[in-house]
């Protein structure tokens, strides 16, 4: 009977540790769960949503067809870091809504235009310029560092016309002078244009779409202006009160219109920019500039 007994306790001494060993393992296993669901890392994986997606090929044109690559909520958001390592030509940072300022009938010989350049560039933003053909080839300069820095070019006609009192033939000559004179001086291809005081009809749009330049590939939301504009500033008016009211009301989506070629305008747009810089990101208007 005593023989017995001893491997009946050792049985049941192994059986005893096996359960006592389950139990520290499961009690460990839980202190881990709990501890990693109370880490900061933790909880900041879970809650932060992922809201950054910038192109990252150097190759793609700006043409509307935009390849973007959305990075883990883990990596902290650098912008000016990630555009360095993508090599971006140009940058479409989308974490914040998104709009898109252009900037008619430069450029000019007051400095108005490298005046906007230099806005933008301490702001990190890109524009689209709407370009007299007869102002690019009297400032070409100016048309390169548009280009160097990242932003677009759209035509508006050569010598700022009413296109609707012109013959086809005349706003023909108009449309193709200009985009001659801007990819001459750019190396790339115009796609778009906005005709000048808005003067547009059947007639003039079917010959822009014939050229290649009926902005086919983006239009704004209000169709009373053919899709050219949402929010008009009125800063051609140089009424303070107004253009910042205006410009009060822009939302995400909107193409603003602006002008290059007076003080004012850059005034404006500095109080503006200094106002929401955090609450926008601005962008070149999808498909009006592409590499040749």
């Amino acid at each position: 009977m005593g023989a017995e007994s001893d491997p009946q306790r050792r049985q049941q001494s192994a059986a005893s540790m096996v359960v006592r060993l389950f139990v520290a393992l499961s009690v460990l296993a839980s202190v881990a769960t709990l501890t990693h669901d109370q880490s900061p890392a933790a909880a900041a994986s879970v809650s932060q949503p992922i809201v950054g997606k910038l192109l990252i090929d150097s190759s793609t044109p700006a043409d509307g067809d935009l390849s973007s690559n959305t990075r883990p909520a883990s990596v902290a958001l650098d912008p000016e870091r990630i555009r360095t390592e993508s090599g971006v030509t140009y940058p479409r940072q989308v974490a914040r809504p998104e709009v898109f300022f252009t900037f008619d009938d430069g450029p000019d010989h007051l400095g108005v235009t490298d005046r906007i350049l230099d806005l933008l560039k301490v702001y990190n933003a890109q524009a689209t310029f709407f370009v007299v053909g007869r102002a690019a080839d009297a400032f070409p300069d100016q048309i390169r560092r548009m280009v160097d820095e990242g932003h677009a070019l759209g035509n508006h006609t050569y010598t700022h016309p009413r296109l609707t009192s012109l013959s086809d033939s005349e706003v023909r000559r108009q449309l193709v002078e200009a985009n001659e004179a801007l990819e001459r001086l750019s190396g790339q291809k115009i796609s778009c244009y906005r005709p000048p005081e808005a003067k547009v009809n059947d007639r003039v749009h079917a010959i822009a779409v014939e050229l290649g330049i009926g902005n086919e590939t983006w239009t704004a939301k209000w169709g009373g202006h053919w899709g050219l504009w949402d929010v008009d500033s009125w800063d051609w008016r140089q009424g303070q009160e107004r253009t910042l009211g205006a410009l009060d009301a822009v939302a995400e989506g909107d193409v603003v219109l602006m002008h290059s070629i007076s003080p004012f305008s850059a005034d404006i747009f500095e109080e503006w920019m200094e106002a929401n810089q955090h609450r926008f990101d601005l962008n070149v208007l999808p498909g009006c500039m592409s590499k040749k």
